[in-house]
């Protein structure tokens, strides 16, 4: 069922602002054209033209009087980008309640969820994923998570897709270009040429977004990594060592791990949910079959994959034809190098974007580089140069314009000219512009602006 969708913003809205129950202050929070004079007729302020004063509040409904602080704020100086006040009181539960009916009966309108936002948003002072960022900044449960959530706020993922928005038509004003010259084959030719490089390099600025660490850092606060790799490579021991305790059993029979075991850690303010997934080789019917099935449901559904790799066994083609099949974001941990060097499997390996670690988790050693490669994931996007978070609404129209700029591509390589080509990257473009709030979706505003509490 589609979700209502919020009133257009020509009347004047209130909300608590502050959070509920008893405190030291509350802020009541007012926006739209008549937030000055609904508030002017319950507040006395003691210099009626300033923009910060003290004064009285009459309610006449309840019968009370108390003292606040009115702050005003006009549209260009505004969160909403409208006339708004805020009303600083004791926070006390019954006052402030009072002092909302007293507010709706003279005219404003009870807030819903997220709606100063929304208003804000639909002024032009935030993009959506800003808005976004307000939320995740709420919610967050952490330090990291608070700067991950400024980020968003500050416009870092909104810098990010209007840059690749702006190259995106740049392609397109190229190829514009080169179909007023249709008739002339050499300069269609350069132009097909010239646009798979473009779009080549647009797919690599993509991806290195896209494999950003993703919302659940700023917002829910838990990393959901999972580890997997051929059987006996050492997931279950690298697992307790992860989490402090020996929850999955060990043994030096492979393929001990016949389910997924669950377990949570925390570095440096940053926690991460851990999963130990089944070793893959080859099996049949049964438990490790439907254990191997339900590996590829929990590979699609986390954060990041650490794909531990065993030393001492390589090379193994089924484990090189294993690594090519999980999806990015992912990193390489080769383990028991106590027991054989690694560089064999660097070598192998060295053609990929991801960091190797190496390490030996039965003596101890590399587990202090692994614990920093994660915070590293977490806080710079595994190297990337934006360390924009995406988050799941973000992330999804992301592929999806990746996704259309690969068969814009393909387009081309198949020789059906730039006048199809155009069509997919125009595609592309729309996708970017669901993510900053520039394709009009009511929604997708729906959607956003409901995760908000009441105030905000």
């Amino acid at each position: 069922m589609r979700a209502a969708s919020l009133p257009a913003a020509t009347d004047t809205i209130v909300a608590l602002s502050s959070a509920p129950g008893p405190s030291l202050r509350a802020i009541v929070r007012l926006s739209g054209p008549r937030a000055f004079s609904i508030v002017e007729s319950v507040f006395q302020p003691q210099d009626a033209s300033a923009r910060v004063s003290f004064g009285q509040v009459r309610l006449d409904r309840s019968e009370l009087e108390f003292s606040a602080v009115r702050y005003q704020f006009l549209e260009n100086r505004s969160y909403t980008g409208e006339l708004l006040v805020e009303l600083h009181l004791v926070g006390s539960p019954p006052l402030v309640e009072a002092l909302l009916e007293e507010l709706e009966a003279r005219g404003a309108r009870a807030a819903g969820p997220g709606e100063f936002t929304r208003r804000a948003f639909l002024s032009g002072r935030l993009d959506l994923a800003q808005a976004e960022g307000v939320c995740a900044l709420v919610s967050s449960s952490g330090e990291a998570q608070r700067r991950q959530a400024m980020n968003t706020l500050s416009g870092g993922p909104s810098r990010v897709i209007h840059e690749l928005i702006d190259s995106c038509k740049e392609v397109a004003a190229l190829w514009v270009a080169a179909l007023d010259f249709a008739e002339e084959e050499d300069i269609e030719e350069d132009t097909i040429g010239e646009g798979v490089q473009l779009l080549q390099s647009l797919r690599e600025r993509f991806e290195a977004l896209i494999v950003s660490p993703p919302e659940e850092v700023a917002g829910e606060g838990l990393l959901s990594v999972a580890i997997c790799g051929p059987a006996g490579a050492g997931k279950s021991t690298l697992f307790n060592r992860l989490v402090g305790s020996d929850q999955a059993i060990v043994s030096s029979s492979p393929g001990t791990t016949r389910d997924i075991l669950e377990g949570h850690c925390e570095f440096e303010g940053i926690r991460f949910r851990i999963l130990d997934t089944v070793g893959v080789r080859e099996v049949g019917e049964g438990v490790e079959r439907q254990a191997l099935d339900r590996l590829e449901e929990i590979l699609d559904g986390v954060s990041l994959r650490l794909v531990v790799l065993d030393a001492s066994r390589f090379p193994d083609r089924s484990v090189l034809e294993f690594v090519e099949t999980v999806a990015s974001p992912r990193l390489l941990v080769v383990n028991k190098t106590d027991l054989a060097p690694a560089d064999p499997v660097l070598q192998a390996f060295d053609r990929l974007p991801e960091r190797v670690v190496t390490l030996s988790v039965q003596e101890g050693d590399g587990l202090d580089v692994l614990r920093e490669t994660l915070l590293e994931f977490v806080g710079s996007g595994m190297g990337t140069a934006s360390g924009a978070v995406l988050g799941a609404r973000q992330r999804s129209a992301t592929v999806r314009a990746l996704a259309a700029i690969d068969r814009s591509r393909e387009v081309l390589e198949s020789g059906l000219g730039v006048e199809v080509a155009t069509i997919d990257l125009e595609e592309a473009i729309r996708f970017l512009g669901e993510v900053v709030g520039e394709v009009d979706t009511e929604d997708i505003l729906d959607l956003v602006f409901q995760r908000f509490c009441i105030g905000k």
